[in-house]
């Protein structure tokens, strides 16, 4: 027997988007990081980097490891700085003639946000939620050397009004 609410589990709730965030960036969803976007490697081993799908992936089993039982929405995710690129076999094509296929993009800073609506505080009758949230900058990695060096990942939490 079908129940008239069946359709409520197959949506998700993103994150609000928060203004920090806005600011010439676009928005992109997860899916499209994890199966469009490719991962820089170091120059001297090409060795890949930590993929931003793979931090905020780490970052949201975290969170339901130990906010487990709480209400955590999906990540707001948005980009900047497009790092535009080709498939080798396309290496000699004008840009005009590139198809679809041929083109890669990956982008040089992302920043994410996780809302938690079931933790909140207030402030002077203000009501908070806590939200946490992470900042990948490949620029702030040091990637013309070779796998084993140190990579940047900013993380933090706190209540927003």
């Amino acid at each position: 027997m079908s129940n008239q609410f069946d359709y409520l589990e197959e949506v998700e709730i993103v994150s609000t988007s928060s203004a920090f965030i806005e600011a010439n960036t676009i928005e992109v969803s997860l899916h499209e990081i994890e199966q469009h976007h490719i991962v820089p490697s170091y120059t001297k081993d090409y060795e890949p980097l930590i993929s931003v799908a793979d931090f905020i992936n780490r970052t949201q089993d975290v969170l339901h490891h130990y906010l487990d039982g709480e209400t955590i929405l999906a990540p707001a995710i948005r980009v900047s700085h497009p790092i535009k690129g080709r498939v080798p076999d396309a290496r000699f094509k004008p840009t005009s003639e590139l198809e679809e296929h041929e083109k890669t993009v990956y982008y040089e800073r992302t920043m994410f946000l996780f809302e938690i609506p079931s933790i909140t505080s207030s402030i002077d009758g203000q009501p908070m939620n806590l939200m946490v949230g992470g900042i990948k900058a490949y620029n702030e990695d040091k990637i013309n050397g070779k796998k084993g060096s140190l990579e940047s990942f900013k993380l933090f939490i706190g209540f927003q009004v």
